[in-house]
């Protein structure tokens, strides 16, 4: 959001977001044929029989296209965070942003500077939480292990 509310401008806006979906579909159709050449290349998986119970059918809810459309745009924000819908949080961000652009500069200020403090500070919780990840899961082969006994850390 503070990306695209730091523009005074929504056609560079445009511009940019053209070019990065441009570039995100040519690098992931690029990585897709690579994978697809090495999978190929590979013969991964090549003979392995899967058992009948994974052969078993999905119980799949078809959406008509008005629902997939609405299902695009958040009800409420908050329960679209709360059921971790991320396309909807993003669809919200960038309404968001688009009209923070068009807000008045004075008044739009106090917005992007907490957006962007608040920014900083999730990267730096993540950042904490990234430090003491090693920790933690130290801990959870502690308590496996004391648990189960050693022979169960260094099963496959």
């Amino acid at each position: 959001m503070v990306g695209i509310a730091g523009h005074a401008d929504l056609k560079k806006v445009g511009r940019l977001a053209l070019k990065s979906l441009v570039y995100f579909e040519v690098v992931s159709t690029i990585a897709l044929l690579i994978g697809l050449a090495a999978i190929n290349l590979s013969r991964a998986g090549y003979g392995v029989e899967l058992p009948a119970a994974a052969g078993e059918s999905l119980n799949v809810v078809q959406h008509t296209a008005t629902q997939m459309i609405t299902d695009i745009f958040p009800e409420s924000i908050a329960k679209s965070v709360a059921e971790g819908q991320v396309l909807q949080i993003v669809v919200f961000s960038v309404l968001f942003a688009m009209a923070l652009i068009l807000v008045p500069e004075p008044k739009r200020r106090p917005m992007l500077e907490f957006a962007g403090s608040l920014s900083e500070t999730m990267f730096k919780f993540t950042n904490l939480v990234s430090m003491w990840r090693r920790l933690a899961c130290l801990g959870r082969w502690r308590t496996r292990s004391g648990t189960w006994g050693w022979e169960c850390c260094f099963r496959c």
